[in-house]
């Protein structure tokens, strides 16, 4: 965090040295993905006209809403305590109240392109002298890869009424298959160390990088992978029901969990490869195409997706940082 806040001092900096006319340029120049993400939203949204899309937040049954508050605290409640399983497991000296403190805090930076990864700064900020960067690194790469491999299951439900789609899925789950091979394969870990590093940036990253595989190689004993299934499964859980409240809200209640699962679980997997911020854009027009398929009308899944991004993101961040205001004032 504390590099974090260096680095937002030294851009203010950089941009008071140049002329106002000039500092758009750069922040574009600096954040391009950023901006392409909010440029594909903006798109979509124009596209399926932004007044009915009004129309149809304005229409929304507000007791779906109303539930969908507690499905996203329980979210990265559930996600908290998987991870605490985790940093336990590499001896971390975080407790469950530190671990889930900085579930929560970590989405205010859900945005920047090292995404999940910010909870390293945040729990060393925190006084975790135990565990090094690249252990952290390991607890998270192992736990978000549980999470998403699951979040990947919920095509499973409605896969069989879409047979082309079954061989995308299995490329996927090769794919995901592949990246637990890597992590878990030491020569081919480090050859593909070795290739990352060719670029110049990451070399400073050696001991991080070097670190990270033995602690994900600890993780995956049976006793804490069946426990990091179980909370991380309740969060899925929880997510595939928060999706569907978004959907309902907008649709109505004919439109089943099967069905917005299905499309929540395929769409989330190719939003990604967009490699998008959060796969911002993206995964909107994918999920949306997808609900069609399920018979949503294209503009209601786009309303539907597009309302569960304002809970997930911008008001899981805001809870964050509220969090994480209350978690300083009491000395987290």
């Amino acid at each position: 965090m504390v590099q974090f806040t260096a680095n937002v001092e030294k851009l203010g900096r950089a941009l008071g040295r140049h002329p106002v006319w000039l500092r758009p340029a750069r922040w574009l120049r600096q954040h391009w993905l950023l901006a392409l993400a909010a440029l594909s939203l903006t798109l979509l949204v124009l596209f399926v006209h932004p007044a009915r899309i009004v129309a149809l937040f304005v229409q929304a049954n507000r007791r779906d809403l109303l539930v969908m508050a507690p499905c996203l605290i329980a979210i990265y409640f559930f996600k908290g305590i998987g991870w605490w399983v985790t940093l336990r497991r590499v001896g971390s000296s975080a407790g469950l109240i530190r671990a889930v403190y900085v579930m929560f805090a970590g989405r205010t930076l859900i945005f920047l392109p090292t995404g999940d990864l910010a909870r390293i700064a945040l729990l060393k900020e925190t006084g975790e002298r135990r565990a090094n960067a690249g252990t952290i690194a390991g607890t998270i790469a192992f736990q978000e890869l549980v999470y998403t491999g699951l979040v990947g299951l919920g095509v499973l439900p409605g896969i069989g009424g879409h047979p082309q789609l079954i061989l995308l899925v299995i490329a996927m789950a090769l794919a995901h298959a592949g990246v637990f091979a890597i992590l878990l394969w030491k020569r081919l870990y480090d050859w593909a160390v070795g290739v990352v590093e060719r670029v110049r940036f990451f070399r400073r990253f050696d001991d991080q990088l070097r670190s990270l595989r033995p602690a994900f190689v600890r993780l995956t004993t049976p006793g804490t992978l069946l426990q990091v299934l179980f909370w991380n499964a309740l969060a899925v859980l929880c997510l595939m029901l928060m999706f569907n409240l978004a959907i309902r809200a907008v649709e109505g209640p004919r439109v089943g969990l099967a069905q917005t699962t299905f499309a929540y679980g395929l769409g989330h997997i190719l939003g990604g490869l967009s490699l998008l911020p959060s796969g911002v854009g993206a995964m909107e027009a994918i999920v949306a195409g997808l609900l069609v398929t399920q018979g949503v009308p294209f503009v209601i899944g786009v309303a539907g997706v597009i309302l569960f991004r304002a809970y997930n993101d911008v008001i899981s961040a805001l809870l964050g940082a509220l969090v994480m205001l209350v978690g300083r004032r009491l000395g987290a």
